[in-house]
């Protein structure tokens, strides 16, 4: 009888966690090896009487620049008189561009003849129009709107500072990846090794003029469509530190162990977050607090969030 208890019990536990792993599978996809973090000092946000413009971090690791209109009235963003920088290289926000949406509707009739033989005829109907991105973006009155976004932030770091080696992929689990110059901001620890593969614990802060990564954006916007009185905003954000740590760890060779590649759900070599941030991705603490609080036998995994990041200030 006991044993047939504790086989029950075990049971149990196996189905509650195969349960919780298949709802919330972004638990494990979203533990990184790397974490960049932004430097959060508030430049990130620009605000006046009519709007507040600002660079946020997404779920997914891409940043976003939002325009939220404070106003009772319409706000008009130029994307085409709005610039994205990315270490100090500047695009336009608006690149001329459309695509073509199909719409198929399908009709269906009960039909009878004469000897009360019941069928249905059909016949179906398609409409293609052709959708051009706007270069005037309207933003409804106390409404906020993605004006631009940088996606893959991992591959717009500077080259000749950080080396980022890809996601896990079907045929290898293991990403690469090296500090190709030494810390920059001021106080920091002298790193004199170029070239060092990442190995966990591994750190390196840097400044704002000197970073690996440094975004911004310069939004032209107007009360009036036809961009009359027009205002800018200016933000911009940095990294401006980089640790090496994990849940999975990165070994001395500089590979990120990873349970299962990172197109089958598996985790991350890169996530950005802000320095505002607690540590963990944004979404991700509700998800996590299921996996946490069933004692898998597989063994305790943590973020590893060294002290040196909240208690120091590069």
């Amino acid at each position: 009888m006991r044993k047939t208890l504790l086989t029950s019990r075990f049971v149990r536990l196996i189905l509650l966690v195969m349960a919780v792993l298949g709802s919330h599978p972004t638990a494990s996809a979203r533990r990184v090896g790397v974490y960049c973090y932004m430097s959060g000092t508030g430049s990130e946000v620009c605000r006046d009487r009519k709007v507040e413009v600002r660079l946020v971090l997404s779920p997914t690791g891409h940043a976003l620049v939002e325009v939220e209109n404070l106003t009772d009235d319409v706000v008009f963003v130029d994307r085409g008189r709005s610039f994205a920088w990315v270490n100090g290289l500047s695009a336009t926000m608006f690149l001329p561009s459309s695509h073509t949406e199909t719409h198929t509707q399908g009709y269906g009739t009960v039909e009878h003849d004469i000897h009360h033989v019941t069928w249905i005829s059909g016949e179906s109907h398609s409409d293609s129009q052709t959708v051009y991105d706007r270069r005037i973006l309207p933003v409804a009155p106390h409404g906020t709107a993605v004006v631009y976004e940088w996606r893959r932030l991992p591959q717009l770091m500077r080259k000749d500072m950080i080396r980022v080696g890809s996601d896990g992929s079907l045929f290898s689990s293991k990403c690469r990846g090296a500090f190709l110059t030494p810390s920059t901001a001021a106080g920091a620890a002298t790193d004199t090794d170029s070239g060092k593969k990442f190995k966990k614990g591994d750190r390196r802060a840097y400044a704002a003029e000197a970073s690996p990564l440094t975004l911004a954006a310069d939004v032209q916007y107007s009360l009036s469509e036809d961009g009359s009185q027009p205002v800018r905003a200016y933000v911009t954000d940095y990294v401006s530190s980089v640790v090496v740590g994990g849940s999975e760890g990165v070994g001395k060779n500089g590979i990120l162990r990873t349970f299962m590649p990172h197109a089958l759900g598996g985790k991350q070599c890169f996530g950005f977050r802000s320095g505002k941030s607690s540590g963990l991705i944004v979404g991700e603490i509700a998800s996590l607090a299921f996996v946490v609080a069933i004692p898998l036998a597989i063994g305790s995994q943590s973020f590893d969030e060294p002290d040196w990041v909240s208690k120091h200030s590069w």
